[in-house]
């Protein structure tokens, strides 16, 4: 089903090197995670808001329970081409998303639509970097929640927070990803304009 994906670092498994263990079970760990996640607050599902690809093709965006997405290899948000028609689809947990912040939520979306944006699912991945492309990402998504922002911080504590108790949560991301990662997105902010 996902070809060309992308996924967000925070959350792949199995489907990308990003830091998680191979070996592990996705639909275990996912349903350990929910668990977990679920003995916080709830603030229920941001909507999704619109995005456009690099052709300018309307995103579809699908929230789906964790046991559908635990099935194809868990992850939080997914960009990708559908499978011999390349219509741009984001796939997001709705459990779990559920469970972080509006702004975080909003975070992980912009930051799947930048790379239908920025044409990074129609490139040849082997020529791009895992870092770089995660990177612009992330500070597309960073740029767009301060320019929406009234805050001059944008929200950044909370996305923070939300990603750390993720991670936290995550015994199999490696540490070493984890602080990449978080340092990633605290970079993005660092070299963003604040909304005027």
């Amino acid at each position: 089903m996902l070809k060309n994906s992308f996924i967000l670092a925070v959350s792949s498994f199995g489907l990308f090197a990003c830091g998680v263990s191979e070996n592990s079970d996705p639909q275990m760990v996912w349903g350990d995670l929910v668990q977990t996640v679920s003995s916080g607050p709830q603030y229920g599902l941001a909507a999704p808001g619109s995005c456009m690809d690099a052709r300018g093709q309307v995103v579809e965006m699908i929230a789906l329970p964790t046991e559908s997405l635990a099935r194809e290899g868990g992850f939080l948000a997914v960009s990708f081409l559908s499978d011999g028609h390349d219509d741009p689809v984001i796939l997001y947990d709705e459990d779990l998303m559920s469970y972080m912040h509006p702004l975080t939520q909003r975070f992980i979306l912009d930051h799947e639509c930048a790379h239908h944006e920025q044409g990074h699912l129609y490139a040849n991945p082997s020529q791009q970097s895992y870092w770089s492309v995660e990177g612009e990402a992330d500070c597309i998504a960073i740029d767009k929640m301060r320019r929406n922002s009234s805050d001059p911080d944008g929200g950044i504590e909370v996305v923070v927070a939300d990603l750390n108790t993720f991670f936290s949560l995550n015994s199999y991301l490696e540490a070493g990803f984890v602080t990449e990662r978080v340092e990633s997105v605290l970079g993005c902010f660092e070299n963003s304009a604040p909304s005027l």
